[in-house]
C-alpha cells in the first residue's frame, strides 16, 4: 500500500514548476499556432479582421483552460523523484 508523504516545500515547488513550465510551454505553442490559422483563415474568406481580433482573448482562454488540463493529466503519470502524484478516494 502506498504511503502518503506530507507536502513540504520542496515537493510543492517540484510540482508547482513541473505544471508551470510545461503549461506555458503547451499553453504558447498550442495558441500560437490556433491564432494563426484563424487570422489566415479570416484573411482568406474575407473577414474583417477586427471582429476576429475582438475573439482572439475567449479562444485564449478556452486554450488556455484545455492546456492546463492536459498539463494536469500528465503530472499525474509522472512521477518526482521519490513521489509522484495520485487521485486518492475518501
Amino acid at each position: 500500500m502506498p504511503i502518503e508523504v506530507m507536502p513540504t516545500y520542496d515537493n510543492v515547488l517540484r510540482v508547482w514548476w513541473a505544471y508551470s513550465w510545461r503549461w506555458g510551454a503547451a499553453g504558447a505553442v498550442v495558441a500560437f499556432a490556433v491564432m494563426f490559422a484563424v487570422q489566415f483563415l479570416a484573411i482568406a474568406a474575407k473577414m474583417d479582421i477586427e471582429t476576429v481580433k475582438k475573439a482572439e482573448p475567449v479562444l485564449g482562454f478556452i486554450i488556455s483552460v484545455l492546456a492546463s488540463q492536459w498539463v494536469i493529466r500528465r503530472l499525474l503519470t509522472k512521477g518526482f523523484g521519490r513521489f509522484r502524484l495520485a487521485l486518492v478516494e475518501k
